[in-house]
């Protein structure tokens, strides 16, 4: 796949010529002379969360992965025509009661803003760098299922009904 590099991660190309490279501790995007750090760190649901720091790297059908626990799977890819897809997958539901939280943590350059249910924008200073954007939420089934995204200290907050 075009724009896969190897060294201390697996590389993604971006869309306008940036370039991700993803490592055990979430992903580092260049955008220009801007950069972009994401990771989840946690996920749960109600009074019961797991957290994640560093997690095994591997490549699996032009997604890059990171095994974050037995079950949770954050992975990344290019997307045709430039721009980054970011997910996540769990094999089972979560402990807990309540909507799944995931808390993706943004460090960098940038600094989340929210803008709506469905978009953060990543922001330096007043100047908006990139989008977080287009939030969807499937169940095993293929199903879609209520989700909105927010911020709160400094995190992008993923929601699942």
């Amino acid at each position: 796949m075009p724009g896969w590099s190897r060294g201390r991660g697996l590389g993604l190309a971006t869309a306008g010529g940036g370039r991700a490279t993803i490592t055990g501790a979430g992903a580092a995007i260049t955008l220009g002379t801007d950069e972009v750090r994401l990771a989840v760190r946690a996920l749960g649901r109600g009074d019961s969360r797991q957290t994640f720091t560093d997690a095994a790297l591997s490549e699996v059908g032009g997604e890059v992965r990171r095994a974050l626990a037995e079950g949770v799977v954050e992975w990344w890819r290019s997307l045709p025509g430039g721009g980054l897809e970011h997910g996540v997958t769990i094999d089972a539901r979560p402990r807990g009661t309540g909507a799944l939280v995931l808390h993706v943590a943004v460090a960098g350059d940038v600094a989340a803003h929210e803008r709506s249910g469905d978009e953060v924008e990543l922001r330096r200073g007043d100047r908006v760098v990139t989008r977080y954007a287009h939030l969807v939420a499937l169940d095993a089934t293929g199903a879609r299922l209520p989700a909105h995204m927010s911020v709160a200290d400094g995190r992008i907050v993923l929601s699942v009904d």
